[in-house]
């Protein structure tokens, strides 16, 4: 390879809490590289990622992220990541809060608007089922617990420097390195039964993977099509997205 050539890395992140450390859950990382088509597991973390939050900022953190998988990242690279957790809130619950209007809340609870994002929403209405047949519903900050997950993931966002570009992609560029990030769901994309996603994952899973780690791979592979397969991943409705709310994306289902 040219060595002004940027090397392409794919990470995906299972976010664990900002205080995991013991907890069954932790933060998982799984990075790819892909070289033509192909993309190989290079390394993967499990732990906490608290302390590389507080201190790192910019492509140093992004750095460090590649030291804890045991990588040592070149001066040049592109690099998506998608990270399991909410970027984004409800835009009507942070206009309340903030003392703007309230809004009408339906009866059915999968349609509140101040607990759910439309991204949460939509992927309710569509129906999807895991492989136990319940139906996928998004975790929710606001209702669910996983706000400290939530802030953690929009803590890095902050940290790298990534803007928001349209909904849910997030990035930043220097002269050397380039980072767009954006939110991913491992159950989802394991039930859209995307034919591309299968293969990946059975290509680079292993037997002996936590479930973080698997999760964390998911992310990972779903970054990989964004990145090198667009057309294996879901269209965004454009009328639908709200910038400040950010959108979950998943491989194309398949039937």
């Amino acid at each position: 390879m040219h060595e002004s050539t940027p090397r392409q890395f794919r990470i995906g992140w299972d976010v664990g809490g900002w205080h995991c450390d013991n907890n069954a859950s932790r933060d998982a990382l799984v990075v790819l590289e892909v070289i033509g088509s192909h993309a190989d597991r290079i390394g993967f973390y499990r732990g906490n990622l608290r302390q590389e939050l507080v201190l790192p900022r910019g492509v140093d953190l992004i750095r460090r992220f590649f030291n804890l998988c045991e990588i040592e990242p070149p001066e040049k690279f592109d690099l998506t990541i998608a990270i399991d957790t909410p970027l984004g809130w409800p835009d009507s619950f942070v206009s309340m809060i903030s003392g703007g209007a309230q809004v009408q809340i339906p009866f059915i609870d999968a349609d509140n608007p101040y607990t759910r994002r439309r991204t949460e929403i939509e992927i309710i209405r569509k129906g999807f089922r895991a492989a136990d047949g319940q139906t996928l519903r998004p975790l929710s900050p606001v209702r669910d617990m996983i706000g400290s997950q939530a802030t953690k993931g929009i803590h890095f966002l902050r940290s790298v420097g990534l803007v928001a570009i349209s909904p849910g992609i997030f990035h930043a560029t220097t002269s050397n390195v380039s980072v767009t990030a954006f939110e991913g769901y491992p159950a989802l994309a394991k039930a859209t039964k995307n034919s591309a996603f299968a293969h990946i994952m059975q290509e680079c899973g292993r037997t002996d993977d936590h479930k973080d780690v698997q999760d964390a791979l998911a992310c990972a592979v779903v970054a990989h099509l964004y990145a090198d397969m667009r057309d294996q991943i879901e269209d965004v409705p454009e009328k639908e997205a709200l910038l400040s709310e950010g959108w979950i994306f998943y491989p194309r289902p398949q039937v």
